[in-house]
């Protein structure tokens, strides 16, 4: 996709980044949404005819009906032929690099407590079984291991 004005920067599975020519502007970047289909990160065909247009009104819709600041930009007005699909938006200044999975936010959330309690649990039934872990007479190896230190 070739914007007069912007240079394309990078091509996701559903949105095109551009950035402004001019350098007035290079702290904003133009997002355009494309037609493309995916799943599972995969781009599918074949494209859905105006689904750019209709994922970026409900895009703007959400960002007008909460009230709080976000990337949206009204310096620039995105080219004509693309401003129903179109969005102009601030950089985004990185000041780390976070991540962060559902595997880390279920451990931290969930897992961790989980896996505690299952430990415990598992502890709790292991001696009722077996005895204190300060006993070796409970299993014939270690009796053999407790008598050889002595």
């Amino acid at each position: 996709m070739e914007i007069p004005g912007y240079q394309h920067i990078y091509s996701g599975k559903v949105r095109e980044l551009f950035k402004p020519l001019d350098p007035n502007f290079s702290h904003l970047a133009l997002i355009v949404a494309t037609d493309r289909i995916s799943a599972f990160d995969h781009i599918l065909s074949p494209e859905i005819p105006g689904k750019g247009i209709e994922l970026t009104k409900i895009t703007n819709w959400w960002f007008d009906q909460i009230d709080f600041p976000n990337h949206r930009s009204d310096e620039l007005k995105p080219p004509a032929e693309i401003a129903q699909r179109a969005v102009v938006v601030k950089n985004l200044e990185m000041y780390g690099r976070v991540r962060c999975s559902w595997l880390h936010l279920w451990l931290w959330l969930e897992g961790i407590p989980a896996i505690w309690n299952h430990l415990r649990n598992t502890a709790a039934s292991w001696f009722a079984i077996w005895g204190s872990p300060a006993r070796t007479n409970f299993h014939p190896r270690l009796q053999s291991a407790a008598r050889r230190k002595r």
